[in-house]
């Protein structure tokens, strides 16, 4: 990837059209490249972060790749070659910096479009010829959220370079969406990797540290020999086509000397710059590259001061003015030897190039990248942790569908760790996504019949939930949600029929059952579908603008991590059969986090001990109650204990006295996060500071509410069926 054409494993990425058009790609955003950056880690199991790190870069980056637009003959070449400026720092990169190759690496862990999305999200170039649309966007950057037609003229388009204009607001690759602003994802892996192979280059006027010269200094040496000028530019703002399903990411400023140190190319350098240095002393030394950037663009590197938000105290206590005004002229020297210019710079005024950068570099620093800061967070982390099996009518506006469950999607962590979901069409019950652990499986055209058929839907999501109970490999402490996304109401007959008795039936035979519904028209048509209508029932409106769907969609995610995961008996199956037994469930939860459980009666009545188990893994909270699903210390109600590696055990042998099973009341339970060993290595461990704990059911019983399931709501759907004629 540091030669002259494109790299061999990247020609399939410029040569067929599903991968090089920006609209069939994955999204660039920062949820995506952990995604993809996870599957190839599980895919590779033998080999290390630093091995990974090294890999990936040799693999998948190599900036400055340009199109040209004179005719090329696809028999002859491809219209692509990496000819921009970006290229020459690439090569230092790949030659000097971080030496390596991607014998190793393992091209069956992902997908084409994986591969591709990955190459693009990590290798920057800046498409500066005029595209057409530019009264449209670039009035509009910093608010612009529509959805943009296909380009196809990205992949067919071929025209004289000479006669194309320059573009108002180029497009910048190799950026990717986070939530503390655009950043430069190249830069951060180049800072991942020299902090897990420091190669330091000694020379005659000092020592070249990778950690430097891979990230902020190596940007700052392409500003110093760029511009032959004493007054150095540095910044340059932009703006996504979208929040959610970002593809194109345009720049206010299109002069050239905008272009040699972007914003998104600052935020990069700094992010890689911090981890490069902090790698070393990690308190864990197997972290996942997705785990370090999971928890940097997260809640922070095992502290809430090492986080992305708060780049710039990191910048002002870690960055030393001198020590990058020595890193950057140390640079200047590689990148010169790799580089043309349109003047030949005089070596000896390679320092002062170099402070004159630093200087505009830090004044805009100070003054002129406006980001956002570290907010006030929730007290605590309330993660989603549930199988969510979403039913979706596709009369819907296509734009509003992808938008409110890119939201959700994106928001409800899928992952290994914790949720999982399912998507199928309203109206029939076909698979549009198949049961996934990975938002990567979700971009894809909703090409169904339009409808909603309520009792067909009730119906599957009642096979599903008993196919699950009666499979012991399932039952992984997830709650089971079952999301609806109606675009028509429910008619009198359905209502009538099927909704009502759905609550009576839902609640005796499937307790740990969930619905919420998020559709059309008014809410209280809905109502009969919830368990809570107040707290379980949203309304989409028709309109297209993003910030009205994502307000929606973010209401809908805060409902859904305040449902509990389901601690069930894999022993009592669908039918809550069973002989008295013990049984354990275990799970993690890390530092400031906080999980909900639910024991429904069905798995305790009769029962004689439930125990809350530490495993020495870090200091817990331990709340628990019959009526408040969500406890917390000092909240109504709760019998709160902090645990470490003991136990509480409680007595719940009178938990049941005097009630049926359908009218006793489940135990609720909370377990909070505190300080962490930082020694979580199991493979369910999302995070090495994840805190082990167990939720253990002495002498319990499978105990059934009424008849068997398959005849009541038999039974209501028949009844359906006859209204029809």
């Amino acid at each position: 990837n540091a030669g002259t054409n494109v790299a061999p494993g990247l020609v399939e990425c410029y040569n067929t059209t599903l991968l090089v058009t920006r609209d069939y790609r994955l999204p660039a955003t920062i949820t995506t490249l952990i995604e993809i950056i996870r599957k190839i880690e599980d895919a590779s199991p033998s080999a290390n972060a630093r091995e990974l790190s090294i890999q990936i870069l040799h693999r998948f980056r190599q900036d400055g790749i340009r199109k040209t637009y004179k005719v090329v003959d696809s028999t002859l070449g491809l219209p692509y070659s990496p000819k921009g400026w970006e290229a020459y720092k690439n090569r230092v990169q790949l030659k000097y910096l971080t030496p390596g190759n991607a014998i190793n690496f393992n091209n069956d862990s992902i997908t084409p479009l994986e591969a591709c999305s990955l190459h693009y999200m990590i290798s920057s170039s800046i498409e500066t010829h005029e595209r057409g649309d530019e009264s449209t966007v670039c009035n509009k950057i910093a608010h612009y959220t529509s959805r943009l037609h296909k380009r196809e003229t990205e992949f067919a388009e071929q025209v004289d370079a000479t006669t194309r204009s320059r573009s108002s607001c180029p497009i910048e690759s190799g950026v990717i969406y986070t939530k503390w602003g655009a950043v430069k994802a190249g830069l951060v892996l180049a800072g991942i990797a020299s902090g897990f192979e420091p190669n330091p280059i000694r020379t005659t006027n000092g020592t070249l540290e990778t950690a430097y010269a891979s990230t902020i200094a190596g940007e700052l040496s392409e500003v110093a020999l760029n511009q032959p000028s004493v007054t150095k530019t540095v910044g340059n703002d932009g703006g996504w086509n979208s929040t959610l399903v970002p593809k194109y990411y345009f720049l206010e400023k299109s002069e050239n000397d905008n272009l040699y140190l972007t914003d998104a190319e600052i935020r990069g350098g700094l992010d890689g710059l911090y981890l490069g240095l902090s790698i070393p002393n990690l308190k864990s030394s197997d972290m996942k590259i997705s785990q370090i950037l999971d928890l940097y663009y997260g809640r922070g590197l095992f502290n809430d001061t090492a986080r992305a938000c708060n780049r710039k105290e990191l910048m002002q206590n870690l960055v030393q003015d001198e020590k990058l005004v020595l890193q950057t002229t140390l640079f200047n020297t590689y990148l010169d030897t790799e580089s043309q210019y349109s003047y030949t710079p005089n070596k000896a005024t390679f320092p002062v190039l170099a402070r004159n950068s630093v200087e505009s570099f830090r004044s805009y620093i100070n003054n002129g990248l406006n980001d956002l800061r570290c907010m006030a967070e929730n007290e605590v982390i309330e993660r989603v942790a549930a199988d969510v099996l979403i039913f979706v009518d596709v009369a819907w506006d296509y734009s509003i569908i992808e938008t409110f469950l890119s939201y959700i999607i994106q928001s409800i962590d899928i992952n290994n760790y914790e949720s999982s979901y399912t998507v199928f069409d309203g109206v029939n019950g076909d698979i549009i996504v198949n049961k996934s652990r990975s938002i990567l499986d979700f971009y894809k055209k909703f090409n169904h019949a339009p409808g909603f058929d309520y009792t067909k839907v009730l119906q599957l999501a009642e096979n599903l939930m008993k196919k699950k109970l009666d499979n012991e490999t399932d039952l992984t402490g997830q709650a089971t949600i079952v999301l609806i996304l109606p675009h028509n109401t429910p008619t009198s007959a359905q209502n009538d029929v099927v909704v009502n008795k759905r609550n009576d039936v839902f609640k005796r035979y499937l307790p740990d059952l969930r619905i919420i519904v998020a559709g059309s028209g008014s809410k209280s048509s809905y109502n009969n579908l919830v368990t809570s209508a107040s707290n379980d029932v949203f309304t989409i409106s028709e309109s297209v603008d993003e910030n009205s769907i994502k307000e929606t969609a973010r209401v809908v995610v805060e409902r859904l991590k305040k449902l509990p995961r389901n601690v069930v008996n894999p022993k009592c199956g669908s039918s809550f059969t069973g002989e008295a037994d013990n049984f354990e469930v275990t799970q993690y939860v890390e530092p400031f986090g906080v999980n909900y459980h639910k024991i429904s009666s069905n798995y305790f009545y009769k029962g004689q001990t439930l125990k809350i188990r530490g495993q020495g893994y870090g200091s817990l909270t331990v709340c628990t109650s019959r009526t408040d699903a969500n406890p917390r210390a000092n909240s109504t109600g709760a019998n709160c204990k902090n645990v470490v590696s003991d136990e509480i055990s409680t007595d719940i042998s009178g938990y049941c006295s005097g009630d049926s099973v359908a009218e006793c009341s489940p135990i609720y339970i909370s377990v909070e996060g505190g300080t962490s060993q930082v020694r979580c290595s199991e493979k369910t461990c999302r995070f090495p500071d994840n805190i082990k704990y167990s939720i253990y059911l002495e002498n319990v019983n499978c105990s059934s509410s009424s008849e068997p399931i398959f005849s009541s709501f038999l039974l209501i759907s028949l009844l359906f069926a006859i209204m029809r004629f």
